[in-house]
């Protein structure tokens, strides 16, 4: 994520982004499509971010 210290503002969103992806994909049985639906995101945007988190 850039290599940049994060604010602890910053950290605490990214922290919940991470989280809260997480746990819709544990929601849709890791159906990333159905996931990104429900996030409010296109599925390659969840893609980028799965593998920005090394989630999956």
């Amino acid at each position: 994520m850039g290599g940049r210290e994060l604010g602890p503002l910053r950290r605490a969103r990214l922290a919940f982004e991470i989280r809260y992806i997480a746990e819709v994909l544990r929601q849709q049985r890791g159906n990333v499509s159905k996931a990104a639906e429900s996030l409010g995101i296109s599925r390659v945007m969840l893609q980028k971010k799965m593998k920005d988190y090394g989630l999956r």
